[in-house]
């Protein structure tokens, strides 16, 4: 899945806009990709005793869910770590450091995929929901770093493009 949403989608998506295949979009490219790739991996984390049963060999069926749960937290850890690297080599202007405004929802998944699902939903979480649980919060973790990254990203190219940092 990684490869699929940032390298191909995003890398392929310049390429046939620009007609020329860039490296740098493809690093570029990798934060988002790895909070998209999370979701679709919670999902299969909230899977994994159904699919264990139906034969059904995912990632997270392979690794267990306490090592997927870590995975998981490896990568949405990921995704802050690549965007200070790359701004620390130049690549992203300091604005781009506006994704850690995602912070406490951060802070929140790291708690949520810290601990075993619920037996059952928590108090005030949505019935219609459950019986997902690591995909939600995956998910709500990734809308709101994908929010800061893009309006990051959008002001980078500004101060770039008006030689202001």
């Amino acid at each position: 899945m990684l490869l699929v949403w940032g390298p191909l989608m995003i890398g392929g998506g310049y390429f046939v806009v620009t007609g020329h295949w860039s490296w740098e979009v493809v690093w570029v490219s990798l934060p988002y990709a790895l909070g998209t790739t999370g979701v679709i991996f919670g999902k299969h984390i909230d899977k994994v005793d159904g699919d264990r049963s139906k034969n059904i060999r995912t990632l997270p069926v392979l690794l267990g869910e306490h090592n997927a749960r870590m995975v998981m937290l490896g990568m949405i850890t990921m995704q802050y770590v690549l965007v200070v690297v790359m701004v620390l080599f130049r690549v992203f202007t300091p604005v781009m450091l506006v994704v850690f405004l995602a912070w406490k929802m951060f802070t929140t998944a790291l708690k949520v995929f810290n601990q075993p699902r619920p037996t059952g939903p928590p108090p005030g979480y949505p019935a219609e929901a459950w019986p997902m649980w690591y995909v939600g919060f995956a998910f709500v973790h990734n809308r709101d770093f994908g929010l800061w990254f893009l309006l990051g990203l959008v002001a980078d190219a500004l101060l770039r493009s008006f030689h202001i940092l």
